[in-house]
């Protein structure tokens, strides 16, 4: 029971410290982020295809990994308290009961995956999507 609450905690806390981390490196590189698709026209304005700065996104990449990993310093000497009742396997005792502290281990290892996706958006209209999925 002790692993289980300690895994879900470490997922938690990994899923905060991610999404804080790309949140905060495309809030302070916007424009960067702005100029990684951009739409290549004809002579005569005609759109003729969608354009992808892979040197900006893999900057872009580079910097969000540096902020988790950062971050996952920071916290790799974290502590977390948790409630003796939550351990019993009861959901009457969950969150009850005096708390120990727990030690996670902060694993920096981060796969990643880039994808890039089209839809209908409409009549003659498409939606490009790009994706950064990290694990």
């Amino acid at each position: 029971m002790m692993n289980t609450i300690a895994q879900n905690e470490s997922k938690r806390q990994a899923l905060i410290l991610i999404n804080s981390s790309v949140h905060e490196v495309l809030n302070n590189h916007i424009n960067e982020f702005k100029s990684i698709v951009s739409l290549s026209t004809d002579d005569k304005g005609n759109p003729k295809a969608l354009l992808t700065d892979a040197t900006t996104l893999d900057n872009l990449i580079c910097k969000i990994f540096d902020n988790i990993h950062s971050k996952a310093n920071e916290a790799v000497h974290a502590k977390y308290s948790i409630n003796i009742g939550s351990l019993t396997n009861s959901p009457l005792l969950y969150g009850t009961g005096p708390k120990i502290n727990i030690k996670i281990q902060v694993s920096q290892y981060i796969n990643y995956e880039i994808i890039s996706t089209f839809s209908e958006a409409g009549i003659n209209q498409t939606k490009n999507s790009l994706y950064l999925r990290l694990s």
